[in-house]
């Protein structure tokens, strides 16, 4: 049986996975209003433009009816990183998907029991992390104030000797830094001052055009 993939979300990481996936078939990403999902392909094409080989943004349909994952055979939710959120989509997407289809969750803090539960279909419940660590991220923060570094020049390290795509500090703007503070006090981890301070003056990264980069790209 041919494998269809569905992506529930438009963010980041969903337009992320949906690109990726597309190098291996027609891929349905769903979002919840006609405005995310204008937003999601225009996001699709941009990643699929970078990513090295033949990507075609095509191959990803973005569909705002829910019914339109009921046919994948594997549906990945990747919305904001809100417990509620989260198992409100995920029971619906236990009603909607195949009986067969595998349900993942992308979770980087909350419980993937609860929201096993939650689905109503443990059973074909998963979770699947796709992002760096948040403790990776926060070293790379630190090495900022530890040696008056500038951001490009810490991810220009990382990507030059370890082969990254992008960059910890970029990638951190790229998703948000209230974001990831909110995962890091949810697992426990030692979150930066300078990320507090920054989400606090409302500097979240691409999202508002500043973060730990004093110009981020919209």
């Amino acid at each position: 049986m041919d494998e269809r993939i569905g992506i529930a979300g438009s963010g980041a990481i969903a337009c992320g996975l949906a690109a990726a996936a597309a190098r291996h078939g027609e891929v349905v990403l769903w979002a919840r209003s006609d405005g995310s999902a204008q937003r999601a392909r225009s996001q699709v094409e941009s990643i699929c433009g970078r990513l090295t080989g033949a990507v075609n943004a095509g191959q990803v349909r973005v569909e705002t009816d829910l019914a339109a994952l009921g046919q994948a055979t594997a549906v990945v939710e990747a919305v904001a990183e809100d417990e509620a959120v989260k198992a409100g989509l995920l029971s619906d997407l236990g009603r909607v998907t195949g009986d067969g289809a595998l349900l993942a969750t992308t979770t980087s803090s909350l419980s993937i029991e609860r929201l096993a539960q939650a689905s109503g279909v443990a059973e074909r419940f998963v979770g699947l992390h796709v992002f760096h660590p948040v403790p990776y991220l926060f070293s790379a923060v630190a090495l900022l104030d530890e040696t008056a570094m500038r951001p490009e020049d810490v991810d220009e390290c990382m990507m030059l000797g370890a082969g990254h795509p992008m960059g910890p500090l970029a990638l951190l703007d790229y998703v948000g830094l209230d974001v990831a503070v909110a995962i890091g006090e949810a697992i426990g981890a030692d979150v930066p001052p300078r990320l507090r301070a920054l989400v606090a003056d409302g500097a979240l990264g691409r999202k508002t055009g500043r973060g730990l980069y004093r110009r981020v790209g919209a």
